[in-house]
């Protein structure tokens, strides 16, 4: 492994258009919510971590890497782990149009039920009555993905808690390995030069690009598309 490649984002930002950016590459294995399937609790513990270093360090490749928004209370021991080879990329979008694409995403997939996936009890109270819905295993996982905010049981303030829980998390790595961060705008992903510009800081001298800013994979009657 030659570096060590972390996208971070709220989600609804980009994140598997920037996964499919950056495994395009030369030399890259670098995965999307570490191929749809182990679910990383948000909350750190050292099972987790242990899991996420074992896939990480048995995969071949020159730039190894994965882009989920459950990274984020990782990468302080990630970085401790794997020090100056680590590279992360934060994806950024605003607030009002990631609120209104989680919700999009969250009544599609349930069949137009509010699940609030940040408010451990209202979604406890929503999600049993649901058991029977296609995509209820699907949403129990990703529920344990996200943090909970039990001060509201608004969907749009529970968002927003998570939302300015992310951005004060990064904004304090910022103050200690900002060399090792690259914010990017999620709408630069149609920008060749910005997108180019991103991939030769991670260390890439050729990179390579095409339109790659894709629609999330969506989850289907119980089974996961691309």
């Amino acid at each position: 492994m030659e570096k060590l490649i972390l996208g971070v984002g709220t989600g609804r930002c980009g994140m598997y258009s920037m996964s499919h950016l950056l495994s395009m590459q030369n030399g890259s294995n670098i995965t999307w919510h570490f191929g749809n399937m182990p679910i990383i609790n948000w909350y750190y513990n050292d099972s987790d971590f242990d899991r996420i270093c074992y896939m990480l360090d048995n995969r071949e490749g020159e730039y190894i890497g994965d882009v989920s928004h459950f990274l984020l209370n990782y990468i302080s021991p990630l970085l401790d782990r794997y020090g100056d080879k680590v590279r992360i990329v934060h994806l950024l979008r605003n607030y009002n149009e990631i609120c209104m694409s989680f919700k999009n995403f969250i009544y599609k997939m349930s069949e137009n039920v509010s699940l609030n996936l940040w408010n451990s009890l209202d979604f406890s109270n929503t999600f049993y009555n649901l058991l029977s819905m296609p995509n209820a295993l699907y949403f129990w996982n990703l529920y344990h993905t996200f943090p909970n905010f039990d001060e509201t049981d608004d969907m749009n303030e529970s968002i927003r808690y998570y939302y300015d829980y992310y951005e004060r998390a990064m904004n304090k790595l910022q103050e200690v390995c900002s060399e090792q961060i690259y914010s990017f705008y999620y709408t630069s992903l149609n920008d060749v030069q910005e997108c180019k510009q991103l991939l030769k800081w991670i260390g890439w001298e050729f990179p390579l690009y095409s339109n790659i800013r894709k629609e999330n994979p969506n989850v289907v009657r119980g089974r996961v598309w691309v």
